[in-house]
């Protein structure tokens, strides 16, 4: 499946996304962030590629956000 992103404020399909993949995306991302923080497009966008990340791409988010400030600014 194809992905949705938010770019320039936007969002644009990927590879011919249909307008339905984009609701069901964007009803998974509510429901995970309901309550918890004001969605921003860069969280929206961030949320995105989690949901679609493969296997080696969770475990490289988790060692990234095991990181310190200090760590995550050197790689910046």
């Amino acid at each position: 499946m194809s992905r949705a992103v938010v770019r320039g404020g936007k969002w644009v399909r990927e590879n011919g996304v249909e307008l339905n993949q984009i609701h069901n995306q964007l009803s998974r991302i509510n429901e995970f962030a309901h309550g918890v923080t004001k969605l921003t497009h860069t969280k929206i966008e961030i949320l995105s590629h989690i949901l679609d990340a493969r296997p080696d791409q969770e475990r490289a988010i988790l060692k990234i956000l095991s990181m310190d400030k200090a760590t995550i600014n050197a790689l910046i």
